[in-house]
């Protein structure tokens, strides 16, 4: 490959970006350590038919100074882990010291491992970069905007560790409303990472609860159902929430502020809802919460699927039946779900509706 910033290819320029980072084929040590930490992938299915050179690819390594290795380790590694990742440091004959981190190819690596046990090391394809940040930002690059395959939580936790400021609202918001990304044991959106009293959520739909609703709102959600779950920090793994439970239970508060119902009766009226209802659970587990809320939304919509501009509805029917229990307190107070239901069901008749006509016309312009 030419350093050149440009090259023809039939006639088409084609920019050359980064040329400076050419990778180097070398050996590295077989021990380098991954970018997500001492892992355990499962490669058994891999090895069924024996280790296929014809398969191989190199896994991919950067290599960056002593001095930036250090800083990442004491700034970003929790105490816990940091041994695992001062295997980095390696000296290089004739160069000197470096630090090198694989950032692709962890099963690959265990693979080469089994199949090769007395190896010092393997062949790997090494970047020189700047610092470790940018091979967490190259990890998320590879994986999600060239490949699009890997968790969603994943890719957020290296964006963290790569130091993406396009990620920061995110984590502001999580630290706000008292929850966190976890993916595996690497855990983004709280100071403290050993507090397990604060639930994990998935990243993608904790971004669609606060594209709906403020912090507050949803922070007394996560309060109340952490309450009712029993998400006090003596479990020994983090608990998670639903993205789909959060949003419902963050609608409802949502839908009582706007009616101006004080804070202390929303309180009591979400609280009074959730009680009864998760005692009757088999359990606390993100699977079991979607599950139930599943099971009320089916009630109130008669099998229609499961969506976020259903799910506050379907729990408002809870909390209504709490409301016609509590008549001394709240009167003639109306949260009635079906009002709610029938004015978004003919919102969705209505869009369906301006959609065809939208197809009609079109059709009618490309006859004529």
């Amino acid at each position: 490959m030419t350093d050149n910033t440009k090259e023809q290819q039939e006639g088409i320029a084609i920019e050359i970006k980064n040329p400076e980072a050419q990778p180097t084929s070398v050996d590295v040590d077989v021990n380098v350590p991954n970018i997500r930490g001492n892992r355990t992938p499962n490669i058994e299915g891999m090895l069924t038919k024996g280790f296929d050179w014809e398969l191989w690819r190199n896994p991919y390594v950067i290599e960056t100074s002593v001095e930036e290795g250090r800083r990442w380790i004491d700034d970003k590694v929790p105490s816990h882990k940091q041994a695992e990742f001062e295997k980095g440091f390696v000296a290089i004959e004739g160069y000197g010291m470096v630090y090198r981190m694989m950032f692709d190819g962890g099963h690959r690596q265990m693979a080469f491992k089994r199949a090769f046990p007395l190896a010092k090391t393997m062949r790997c394809d090494v970047y020189k970069v700047k610092s470790v940040e940018t091979a967490h930002i190259q990890f998320v690059k590879i994986q999600y905007e060239l490949q699009r395959r890997l968790s969603k939580d994943l890719l957020f936790v290296q964006s963290y560790y790569g130091g993406d400021s396009r990620i920061n609202k995110t984590i502001a918001n999580l630290k706000a409303v008292g929850l966190v990304v976890e993916f595996e044991d690497n855990v983004v959106g709280e100071e403290s990472i050993g507090d397990l009293s604060v639930p994990a959520i998935s990243k993608n739909g904790f971004e669609k609860i606060t594209a709906k609703f403020d912090t507050k709102t949803i922070k007394d959600a996560v309060d109340s159902l952490k309450d009712v779950l029993g998400f006090d920090g003596s479990s020994t793994n983090r608990p998670r929430l639903n993205q789909y439970l959060v949003y419902a239970v963050s609608d409802v508060i949502n839908e009582l502020k706007t009616k101006k119902f004080p804070s202390e009766d929303i309180k009591f009226l979400v609280s009074g809802a959730l009680k009864p209802w998760v005692a009757s659970w088999d359990g606390t587990s993100p699977t079991e919460q979607k599950d139930q809320l599943e099971g009320l939304h089916t009630l109130v919509f008669q099998g229609a699927t499961l969506h976020e501009s259903t799910t506050g509805i379907s729990f408002q029917k809870l909390v209504h039946d709490v409301v016609l229990a509590n008549k001394d307190r709240f009167g003639m107070v109306n949260i009635d779900p079906d009002i709610r239901k029938s004015a978004l069901m003919a919102e969705k008749a209505n869009r369906k509706h301006n959609q065809m006509k939208a197809r009609l016309a079109k059709t009618s312009l490309q006859a004529a």
